[in-house]
């Protein structure tokens, strides 16, 4: 059968071109719902056994309760930087880390908690390595856990049954101090290679050298000036310069500093830190070639005594 009649052509032709778009439509909506399927089997949830779970649960299950803390924070790791390529070592290791020192390593990223009637459920977590925390504070008391997780290797398993390690509290709290290295003129040029020993006072007010590992303890300014105490704990320090960068004079006076809860980064990990600047004298061009002026002076006298010593010889032997 021809058509001749145009219109009917053309209402064929917007029609199949309808049908085509309709196919394409569907296309897209099949291929994103079988990507968004394939995402969610790529996750993984978690059951958390924890100590004080029914305490905790008691207390986050009030009307009152801030339930901001029903988080965890977790740090990403690669295979490689697993301490021996093993969980438990690595966990270990990191569990003496603070959450600052962590995250100058790590990538962190939170993922809420829910509760549960026997343990704390989470879901939603990608593929990887993760060394994971969490506290749950019940009444100003810290509930502390770790555990490390590895779902890289896990095959079919979608969800893991966790037993997590408590973390206790400190006995005793340690702090650290940052410190500026400039020059004293109006340019405070940052100064590198400054050379510090540092001091600890006791209970009788004299200060002596703090030692780690057995070692008088030293810290050194860098390229940019600055220079850190870390992880030392609360009481009142002294640094006293032994080594001066180049061209510049010793630090007369020992520089005193205390670290207290207000530098403690594991609980202040937000806050700015206090930086003490300490300034140096630049040394005179003169002063820094004495050795060299007394040198040429003393051969400049030596050689007028040779020269007139021997003037002395030669008018003997003409008499």
């Amino acid at each position: 059968m021809k058509l001749h009649n145009p219109h009917i052509r053309q209402a064929i032709l917007l029609f199949a071109a309808f049908l085509s778009l309709c196919a394409m439509v569907l296309g897209v909506v099949i291929s994103s719902n079988t990507q968004l399927a394939m995402a969610v089997s790529e996750t993984y949830s978690l059951k958390i056994h924890i100590d004080k779970y029914e305490e905790i649960l008691a207390h986050y299950s009030g009307p009152t309760a801030d339930h901001s803390a029903l988080k965890l924070e977790m740090w990403s790791l690669n295979r490689h930087q697993l301490i021996n390529n093993d969980l438990q070592t690595t966990l270990e290791t990191l569990h003496n880390e603070s959450e600052a020192q962590l995250r100058t390593r790590f990538t962190s990223s939170y993922i809420p908690i829910m509760l549960e009637n026997q343990y704390l459920y989470a879901q939603g977590i990608t593929e990887g390595i993760y060394y994971v925390r969490g506290n749950l504070p019940v009444n100003g008391k810290d509930n502390k856990f770790e555990f490390i997780l590895d779902t890289s290797t896990a095959g079919s398993v979608r969800e893991f049954d966790i037993t997590a390690k408590t973390i206790g509290q400190r006995e005793t709290p340690v702090g650290s101090y940052y410190f500026l290295k400039v020059s004293d003129d109006a340019r405070r040029k940052p100064l590198r290679g400054a050379v510090f020993e540092v001091y600890r006072k006791t209970d009788a007010g004299e200060y002596v050298p703090y030692k780690r590992d057995g070692r008088l303890l030293t810290v050194q300014s860098g390229d940019d000036g600055e220079f850190s105490v870390t992880n030392v704990p609360y009481g009142h320090y002294a640094l006293k310069e032994v080594q001066a960068p180049r061209g510049y004079a010793l630090a007369e006076n020992m520089v005193l500093f205390t670290v207290d809860a207000n530098h403690d980064e594991t609980l202040h990990v937000h806050k700015q830190h206090d930086v003490i600047v300490i300034t140096n004298h630049r040394v005179p061009p003169l002063a820094r070639t004495g050795a060299s002026i007394i040198i040429v002076a003393v051969c400049v006298i030596c050689a007028i005594i040779l020269g007139i010593c021997v003037r002395n010889g030669k008018l003997k032997r003409d008499e």
